[in-house]
Formats: structure tokens, C-alpha cells, sequence
């Protein structure tokens, strides 16, 4: 299924959500699109494009996914924000119920002074529910993640360079409230090993209506929180997106 979202992506936090991407995922080869272009010309020179993809094989006990996304907006043809992300996902499918997960994920984010953040990560995942009932699926595993700050925008005293240990906790709801309506809920939690204190917190509702086989409105609410951000950042981001969905 191919899928093409006219919103502006919710993926401008540290803490990126994939898991509305993988619901693209079915046997077999799949893929799918989120993308949103803006162009003003006249008294006001704007240009603003995001989107995320995936693209991916599955078999019955193998799969692997290839997930990216960019924001980029200029005025003036001067940069406001600059927003990427790139992550390559595999997982072993033990059962129905339980599966691996291992991933490599690059990141950049201009707005939040972030000039690269690389993550290595792995864990277990469990899906409960079925069919008739919401479901559910749990994981918990292990990323270890750097991060390079640009140092310009740091206060006095605060380092550029960061690595951490962190524990990567997953919860996914999916509840089909009609037969053309579904509510999801994807919550990220990522403390310090070394420091439970500093931890970085995500949770992102959607609600999904389908107009016809083709075509659905939706709504997300988006919310961020890093208890331990730079000094210059504020230690929560919120984000509320409308658009139109198109499947293919």
C-alpha cells in the first residue's frame, strides 16, 4: 500500500515516531508515503516541503525496513528549518505474539540545535489483542545513541558531545472505534541508564476517519518532553496536525 498524506509531519522532536509508518507493513514487499509541499510566492517567498517513507520486504519470519523523513523551510531563500532522519529496521518474527527488533538511526535537527544524533538500538516486542479487540504491542530494549550539538547555540560550560546508554520502552494502541474510524497512540520512554533522571518522554494520539477505500481525514496531537535538554531549549515541544490521507 502506498500512502500520501497531505499534514505537516510530526516528526520535529528528538524522540522520532515510526510507528505510524509501520502500519504500512504486510507480506511481502510494501511501502508508503507521508508528504506535505507548501510554495508562496509574492509579497511573502516561502517554500516548505516534509514527509517521511518507508519501504520494506517481510516473509514469515524475517523483515527489514528502510524508514527516512525531512522537513526543510525557507523564507526568503533563508534557511528556517532543516529536519532529516534515516533508520534501518530488522526483525526476526518468532510467532504471531513476539518479535526482535534492531535498528541503526542518523539524525539532524536544526531547530533544536541538533547537527547529528546516531543510534543503535535493540530489543523485544509483544503484540497482545486480535482481530475483535484493540490492540496492543509492548517493547523494551537497549540504544545507545550520540549526539553532536552545535556548539554556537550552547550556554557557558555545556558539552557538544554526548553519549548515552538508554532503555528504548515502546507502547503502540490501535482501537478501531467504527468501521471507517481508528484511534492510535504511540508513547516513547528513553532514560539514562546511568541516570534515570534524565530522561526523554514522547506520545503522540491520532485519530484516523476514512472518507472512501481510497482516501481519510486525521487528526494527531504530538507531545515531547526531554527533562534534561540544553539550556537554550525549552524542556517540551507540542504539535497539533490535520490533513487528508490518500492511499494507493
Amino acid at each position: 500500500m502506498m500512502g500520501i498524506i497531505t499534514q505537516q509531519s510530526a516528526f520535529a522532536q528528538t524522540i522520532i515516531n515510526t510507528e505510524k509508518l509501520q502500519s504500512y507493513a504486510k507480506p511481502g514487499w510494501f511501502a508508503g508515503l507521508q508528504s506535505d509541499v507548501n510554495l508562496e510566492r509574492g509579497n511573502s517567498e516561502v517554500f516548505e516541503i516534509a514527509g517521511q517513507s518507508i519501504i520494506g520486504y517481510q516473509q514469515t519470519h524475517h523483515a527489514i525496513k528502510l524508514l527516512s523523513g525531512l522537513k526543510y523551510l525557507t523564507e526568503d531563500q533563508n534557511s528556517i528549518t532543516s529536519r532529516n532522519f534515516l533508520q534501518v529496521r530488522y526483525n526476526y518474527i518468532l510467532n504471531p505474539t513476539y518479535r526482535t527488533f534492531s535498528f541503526y538511526q542518523y539524525q539532524h535537527n536544526k531547530s533544536l540545535i541538533l547537527k547529528s544524533r546516531q543510534i543503535v538500538g535493540a530489543g523485544l516486542r509483544r503484540k497482545f489483542g486480535s482481530k475483535d479487540l484493540p490492540t496492543f504491542h509492548l517493547g523494551m530494549g537497549l540504544m545507545y545513541e550520540n549526539e553532536m550539538l552545535n556548539k554556537s547555540k550552547l550556554l557557558p560550560g555545556e558539552s557538544s558531545s554526548l553519549n548515552r546508554l538508554r532503555v528504548d520502552a515502546i507502547g503502540f494502541f490501535n482501537y478501531s472505534i467504527t468501521s471507517n474510524t481508528t484511534l492510535t497512540n504511540s508513547t516513547y520512554y528513553q532514560p539514562a541508564v546511568s541516570d534515570f533522571g534524565d530522561f526523554r518522554l514522547f506520545d503522540e494520539m491520532s485519530l484516523n476517519v476514512a472518507i472512501n477505500k481510497y482516501a481519510e481525514l486525521n487528526l494527531s496531537f504530538l507531545w515531547r518532553y526531554d527533562h534534561q535538554p540544553p539550556g537554550t531549549l525549552k524542556k517540551y515541544d507540542i504539535n497539533i496536525t490535520s490533513g487528508i490521507g490518500i492511499h494507493i
